[in-house]
């Protein structure tokens, strides 16, 4: 039986699993932190040298030889494309300002093992994907959407987690302010009314006045800011709908946890937003089977182990 490597990279830490079986949480893993402290002035993570928490990870993996594959899920924006020169590399386009230009896939490479690499949001889609064509054999398409630190898009169309010119940053895009809305955006935010700006964990907490925005799950169900989610939220999944049209949208990350009241109300926000214009059944009769919850709490992990089973099958097939 194939065993496969996982590493999630993610904006505090780096997490590494090994595992037999894909499409549950792993029961080896380990966590390496990626930055030394909170800059109190700036409120931004000042982070270790790429390095060393990868250097971690590889010492990790070592120690739970023999492995079959290795998926790298990572934030973005990177460089997934194979084909590409700079295939691995974190672009100089994320705010991390010590991540810049460092190619994440290169510390693995002396694993001789099939890699692939992509976001860590297209890593859970894939995951969230093959569980509903076990389903639906006939469906080729999906959407992963996280709710948490950040707001990102994962989509897989014609089977094939979407690249194109990058990846997709749709949590970024752009949607009509909710009706008496007062709140700025997330200050210093590259897109200061996208959706991610307006509605992330930091930017409900901003809006709440609390400290940190783990204490968003104190909040109750019924609180007016939930409301505020829900709009932007269902208008990122119209959104999809109209430009993607994928066959189910999954919503993960870490503030959708345990919210099943907000998902009734942000299906009935999608059909609203909608008009009527979209006669699907999935979406007028069925939308407790279009716009589900994460399978998953441990959408990173799981999905890298994901990308590390379709490593191994591409390279069975190429050989």
């Amino acid at each position: 039986m194939p065993k496969y490597a996982a590493v999630e990279l993610g904006g505090m830490s780096i997490r590494v699993a090994v595992s037999d079986h894909v499409g549950s949480n792993p029961s080896q893993h380990e966590k390496f932190t990626t930055y030394t402290h909170i800059d109190p002035e700036t409120g931004e993570l000042v982070h270790l040298d790429p390095a060393i928490p990868l250097g971690q990870a590889v010492e990790w993996l070592e120690a739970h030889q023999p492995f079959d594959a290795i998926g790298i899920a990572s934030f973005g924006p990177i460089v997934p494309e194979v084909s590409s020169e700079t295939y691995g590399m974190v672009t100089k386009g994320t705010p991390k300002k010590a991540w810049r230009e460092v190619n994440v896939v290169a510390p693995f490479r002396k694993f001789d093992v099939p890699i692939l690499f992509d976001t860590d949001v297209n890593a859970p889609a894939l995951h969230e994907y093959r569980l509903w064509k076990k389903v639906k054999p006939n469906v080729t398409s999906c959407a992963y959407i996280t709710v948490g630190t950040g707001i990102g898009v994962g989509l897989i169309v014609n089977e094939k987690p979407v690249h194109g010119l990058m990846h997709p940053e749709a949590g970024h895009i752009l949607f009509p302010l909710m009706p008496g809305e007062t709140f700025d955006g997330t200050p210093n935010h590259p897109v200061p009314t996208g959706v991610e700006s307006m509605t992330s964990a930091p930017a409900l907490a901003l809006r709440l006045g609390l400290d940190n925005p783990d204490q968003l799950r104190d909040v109750p169900l019924d609180h007016e800011v939930w409301d505020v989610l829900i709009h932007y939220v269902a208008g990122l999944c119209a959104t999809l709908v109209l430009v993607v049209s994928p066959e189910r949208i999954v919503i993960g990350g870490g503030i959708m946890a345990n919210k099943g009241p907000l998902f009734e109300k942000i299906r009935a926000k999608v059909k609203a937003n909608l008009c009527g214009y979209l006669q699907q059944d999935e979406i007028l009769n069925e939308p407790d089977d279009y716009i589900v919850p994460a399978s998953s709490e441990d959408a990173g992990l799981v999905g890298a182990l994901a990308l590390s089973e379709e490593a191994l099958k591409r390279a069975s097939a190429s050989t």
